[in-house]
């Protein structure tokens, strides 16, 4: 029985609190916790002992017992949010950190696409995007994402390992901003970055140009009827 069963104060075995925050996957056998996560992913859990923890070692320690001072608890199935004790298993600091290199988990290659926990979207909807001919705004909305977002995709600078074979990515067309350029991007009420990827520029010139640092001359009609 595990050491945090029956904590004073409460009336719900902790066993049992910490069953009703997970789910189990059929697909994959993980059990997907549900509950709080950690900045690196994992889920979190409060034993009621006064200090949180991570909730796949809670598990371990649950099903399987105590885990050795120096040993780490690490994953089969390359999910951080599973607590599956048949995924986890026992590793020195060396065989972890390996582990992580070979998985794509490493703090300096987090893990990508639907395996990130903070993934807004699924595999198929960013290939649904990618291929979309529907206006970036419209995108946005639908999936509830910045149109930002929806551009980066589209021009294959995120969720490339998905989209990468669908066809070529939206090419951004640079051009020289005339001063009939710069009235239309002041009056332009998207994302600074949006705009830029669509002007071919940096968002920085974007900024300039709605703050009158760049084609100032351009904008001073419109300034002076936004500021009457």
């Amino acid at each position: 029985m595990s050491k945090f069963h029956n904590a004073p104060n409460r009336s719900k075995p902790v066993e049992d609190a910490f069953r009703e925050k997970y789910l189990p996957d059929p697909k994959t056998g993980c059990w997907v916790w549900q509950a709080s996560f950690m900045k690196t992913g994992y889920g979190q859990f409060n034993p009621r002992n006064g200090k949180t923890v991570t909730a796949h070692r809670f598990s371990y320690q649950l099903h399987k017992g105590e885990i050795p001072k120096d040993l780490f608890v690490c994953h089969t199935c390359d999910n951080r949010a599973c607590v599956n004790p048949e995924h986890l298993w026992l590793g020195t600091n060396a065989e972890n950190l390996k582990d992580m290199r070979e998985k794509g988990r490493a703090k300096y290659n987090p893990p990508i696409g639907e395996r990130n926990h903070s993934a807004k979207i699924t595999e198929k909807q960013a290939a649904e995007i990618f291929k979309s001919k529907l206006p970036v705004r419209k995108l946005a909305e639908r999936f509830k994402l910045s149109e930002a977002a929806i551009h980066a995709i589209q021009t294959g600078k995120t969720w490339k390992h998905v989209t990468k074979d669908l066809g070529s990515a939206r090419r951004v067309i640079k051009k020289k901003i005339t001063p009939e350029d710069a009235c239309k991007i002041f009056l332009d009420n998207r994302n600074q970055t949006v705009i830029a990827s669509e002007y071919g520029v940096q968002p920085n010139l974007i900024s300039r140009i709605k703050s009158a640092k760049r084609h100032a001359e351009a904008t001073k009609n419109l300034r002076e009827s936004v500021n009457a």
